[in-house]
């Protein structure tokens, strides 16, 4: 199964086709984490693909951040490090 879902979970949701968003849905009612981290991946895409001003950008890392942080997941870490080290 995570051989097919792989390739869709690198992708944009409004990139699915029928199949990846059946298998995905699969996929995040079966894995809560693999959900969780999958729109916590979204949402940083979704921040710089968005034209906003910088302080925007800021509190919507900011914002990220937050929501990083309450996950538990130690896997963004490095990520959140990174705009610490450049937003510092």
């Amino acid at each position: 199964m995570f051989a097919c879902g792989r390739y869709a979970l690198f992708k944009s949701p409004d990139k699915w086709t029928d199949t990846q968003k059946q298998r995905n849905r699969l996929l995040f009612c079966l894995y809560l984490d693999l959900k969780e981290s999958y729109w916590l991946s979204q949402g940083l895409r979704a921040i710089f693909n968005k034209r906003s001003s910088k302080d925007v950008a800021r509190l919507n890392l900011a914002r990220w951040n937050n929501r990083v942080t309450e996950s538990g997941f130690k896997s963004f870490n490095t990520i959140v490090a990174t705009f610490y080290v450049l937003y510092a």
